[in-house]
């Protein structure tokens, strides 16, 4: 696997902005480390510095599963799409938009599997099937596994 710093080294810059870097504590935890800013301005809140378990407490909902686990421990990477609901003035939903994301492990200085998560650009969506008053700040739908020459995990995505 490629080192951060080198993997950060060599991306076009054009491509940072849309990047969110996360260290995995465990199988239900991780740590956003980098929330690009295109990417706060689409859900419309800085995830830099904040946990999973931590947003929870705070009565926002982040998605949490294994994949980002599996994949740091396996290695391998995974596409995924990512619905985000976007509530600028509560409860009026303001809009909703689809993202793809593909995600890859890369090595941390830390013994934690770290991950890089780059999305595609934002596409209006047409699924506005939300609830104004929920908690819901985007959905998770995997897509596959990515083999980067060490296969999948046996676990379904």
């Amino acid at each position: 696997l490629p080192t951060l710093s080198s993997f950060l080294d060599t991306p076009p810059f054009q491509l940072m902005p849309w990047m969110v870097i996360a260290d995995v504590l465990s199988a239900e935890d991780y740590r956003i480390r980098y929330f690009g800013t295109p990417m706060v301005e689409l859900v419309g809140k800085d995830y830099t510095g904040v946990s999973a378990l931590e947003s929870r407490e705070a009565g926002l909902e982040i998605h949490v599963g294994t994949r980002a686990w599996n994949a740091g421990r396996h290695p391998c990477g995974y596409f995924s799409k990512r619905t985000i609901y976007r509530q600028q003035r509560p409860p009026q939903l303001e809009a909703v938009f689809d993202v793809v994301t593909l995600t890859l492990p890369v090595r941390s200085n830390s013994s934690l599997p770290c991950i890089l998560n780059y999305s595609s650009l934002p596409r209006m969506a047409g699924d506005q099937n939300v609830s104004a008053a929920s908690k819901i700040g985007y959905r998770i739908t995997p897509l596959c596994w990515v083999d980067i020459g060490a296969g999948v995990p046996a676990t379904p995505i």
